[in-house]
């Protein structure tokens, strides 16, 4: 997936690449959690009711996420698909 926040060329406004940099960091970040809930071994010796809070965090950052993406989409919806590497058939 191309990084879109080191795109020169896309002239954002400055909030707009706040939320684009805030997509970034989040992917990072859920991505890493995602992780740790599916692989780590520390994870299985956590109590069960924090296991399922951690879950629940994972789930609710993919959410935003995807939310994120959504309104990056709309910055300018025919260039921002490809620099998000989404399917243009779905965004429509």
């Amino acid at each position: 997936m191309h990084n879109v926040a080191q795109q020169k060329d896309t002239k954002l406004q400055p909030h707009q690449q706040r939320v684009v940099e805030d997509k970034d960091e989040l992917n990072k970040k859920a991505t890493d959690l995602s992780n740790f809930i599916g692989t780590s071994p520390i994870f299985d010796t956590l109590d069960p009711v924090e296991q399922e809070r951690l879950k629940e965090q994972n789930d609710v950052m993919w959410q935003y996420f995807e939310i994120l993406e959504a309104r990056i989409a709309a910055f300018r919806p025919s260039r921002w698909n490809d620099l998000l590497g989404a399917d243009t058939e779905d965004m429509t």
